[in-house]
């Protein structure tokens, strides 16, 4: 019999990541979706899960292969398709939902992975949950499940409108002064939500620097280092 592979350097104390193609392969992420269902949504009493990815170009393949693991094991899948980490931990908490989220954050494009979360956005980490992901992601590369009597359904749903309207409720904006924001969004997910949230109806406009979402990974690091960044050049 193979022995399982050891998943510790991919599936890490909070989250999942990896290089694209050689720790995180669609065989791997569809691991990953089965050990979810059985280890912690099923468990819970759940019956369906929400996935988004990121601008990364391997995230609709790798949330095809996550869900290709969730509905074999008879979970139901609403895509909620690009969406920022916390806009995918909007989804579960506004639909009640566990989700996942495939990201990579920071790291370079060759890197992605998973962010895991119960309803209500609630955290999947190696304590509460996140170790016995891996060790049956590890066991079904060896010994795949058996699919579910009924497989789980696909659904699809737009939520970045429902994050904008939710963020703006936090704050008052009757009465705000006319304001244009200049964001810089290095090509990356604040290309899809910022204009989403400080949209027409916040009462802002927004000056784009790099807004084009970018489905690679952002233009440069997130905070400058050294002189201040110019346009056009990296952080």
């Amino acid at each position: 019999m193979t022995d399982a592979p050891d998943l510790s350097g991919l599936i890490k104390s909070y989250d999942v990541r990896g290089i694209v193609g050689e720790d995180l392969t669609a065989e791997v992420a569809t691991a990953i979706g089965a050990a979810f269902a059985d280890a912690i949504v099923l468990p819970d009493g759940e019956t369906t899960v929400a996935i988004g990815h990121d601008m990364r170009d391997s995230g609709p393949w790798l949330a095809d292969a996550v869900a290709e693991g969730l509905t074999c094991r008879g979970v139901n899948v609403v895509r909620i398709g690009l969406c920022s980490t916390d806009g995918l931990y909007h989804a579960s908490g506004a639909l009640d939902l566990p989700g996942v989220m495939i990201t990579a954050s920071h790291n370079p494009a060759a890197y992605n992975g998973m962010k895991l979360c119960r309803s209500r956005a609630r955290a999947v980490g190696e304590n509460s949950g996140l170790a016995d992901v891996r060790a049956l992601a590890s066991r079904y590369l060896v010994e795949p499940p058996a699919t579910a009597p009924v497989r789980g359904a696909e659904s699809t749903r737009e939520m970045v409108g429902e994050y904008g309207a939710f963020l703006r409720s936090l704050v008052p904006l009757d009465g705000i002064r006319p304001l244009t924001v200049v964001v810089d969004a290095a090509n990356a997910m604040a290309g899809y939500t910022v204009p989403a949230v400080l949209g027409t109806e916040a009462g802002l406009g927004s000056s784009p620097h790099d807004h084009p979402v970018v489905l690679r990974t952002r233009r440069h690091v997130p905070q400058p280092r050294g002189q201040p960044a110019r346009h056009g050049q990296p952080a």
